[in-house]
């Protein structure tokens, strides 16, 4: 990565977190508080790139409007000599994914009451008018006590705005956990793509695997696409009915048979922690007219060759 001239007034930093194809995150401590931080910095490279500078200054406005208990906090944000950051709250804690990675599914509770945080904050952000598109366990950070804080609102969509940046054909999102709709079409999502990435994630949680995988990226999204997910409770059979429900009402194929809302998927998901009865199978408010039509069955690797010009 090129060199980066960081000098943050009042942070002091001590060090690199992590580094990926947009630039680093370094942690620090505030001078006045000694408050541990976060700070992400946009590469200089992709800097002197209009495009990139609108998409990092929307993560920015995206992070600092939310103030959310189980979303990491913005705090404050500039440009530096030859590039941009913005600071926020230091996540204590461990990816989900390296948890998972490390120690296999987790008890039933444990994932709930994770899920439950989750869903919560997505409650939050969806009142706010924003799509989270990129929820997965490597942008949860779990504490020691299991609290939840969720990372990385660089895809985010701001419904509120009456703008999406998204370009026609663009993918957004993690080929394991996005949704069907995200695939074909990112810049028609919406809150139901969050609900469904979310029941994948509790899916991972639940037994220790992606509800689909394979060899590369477009293998996985060819099978989110074509194929139905293997019940968890198949998988484990010490799941509850409540939760097997529950993820699979969330991972729908037609995002008119998921929860209509994070909200509705919340509250099922507190009623399975508590082990209370989710009650009669709830009913579909969308007209069938309005439901997807099957994929194409040309296929994602044809879909993606055919926005360079080839077929």
């Amino acid at each position: 990565m090129e060199k980066l001239n960081v000098a943050i007034p009042g942070v002091k930093i001590l060090g690199k977190i992590g580094e990926g194809s947009q630039g680093v995150v370094l942690k620090g401590v505030m001078d006045e508080t000694n408050a541990a931080v976060a700070v992400k910095v946009l590469s200089p490279k992709l800097a002197q790139v209009a495009e990139y500078r609108r998409r990092f200054a929307r993560e920015m406005g995206v992070a600092t409007q939310l103030d959310h208990p189980n979303i990491v906090k913005a705090l404050k944000a500039g440009k530096l000599e030859n590039s941009f950051y913005y600071v926020m709250e230091f996540a204590q804690g461990i990816d989900l994914n390296k948890l998972l990675d490390k120690h296999g599914a987790l008890p039933e509770k444990k994932a709930l009451f994770i899920a439950v945080q989750a869903a919560d904050a997505l409650k939050y952000a969806h009142g706010q008018g924003l799509i989270h598109r990129d929820i997965k366990p490597g942008n949860m950070i779990i504490s020691k006590e299991w609290h939840l804080k969720i990372l990385d609102l660089g895809l985010a969509k701001d419904n509120s705005a009456g703008v999406d940046l998204t370009m026609a054909g663009t993918i957004f999102g993690t080929a394991n956990y996005i949704s069907p709709e995200a695939i074909e079409d990112s810049r028609t999502v919406d809150a139901r793509a969050d609900v469904y990435s979310l029941g994948a994630t509790l899916y991972k949680m639940l037994t220790g695997e992606p509800p689909f995988d394979g060899p590369t990226p477009t293998v996985v999204m060819e099978r989110v696409l074509h194929q139905k997910p293997v019940p968890p409770k198949q998988k484990k059979p010490e799941i509850s009915a409540a939760t097997d429900q529950i993820v699979m009402t969330a991972m729908e194929k037609h995002r008119e048979d998921r929860y209509p809302s994070a909200e509705a998927f919340h509250r099922d998901l507190v009623k399975a922690y508590k082990g209370e009865a989710l009650g009669s199978a709830r009913k579909r408010d969308a007209p069938k007219s309005e439901r997807r039509q099957k994929p194409e069955k040309r296929g994602i690797l044809a879909r993606i060759l055919s926005l360079f010009g080839r077929s």
